[in-house]
């Protein structure tokens, strides 16, 4: 298992089955290390949201309608 904190508030848990992310706030977000693309390409099995400010719910709404 591998947690990877990618800014601000955006944790991704991966392992073999795939990934979980963590209040996937990407998109205007100086911090994160990651580009949407990258993330809608991987093998989401869950999202968790902590709260719904707005950058903690971030890309979500997005994210679950591509994937």
């Amino acid at each position: 298992m591998k947690i990877i904190f990618h800014g601000h508030s955006f944790v991704e848990i991966v392992d073999y089955r795939g990934c979980v992310l963590i209040d996937p706030f990407v998109s205007g977000n100086p911090q994160c290390d990651v580009r949407f693309e990258d993330v809608i390409g991987k093998n989401i099995q869950a999202i968790i949201l902590t709260h719904g400010h707005d950058d903690h719910l971030g890309d979500t709404v997005d994210i679950v309608e591509v994937v």
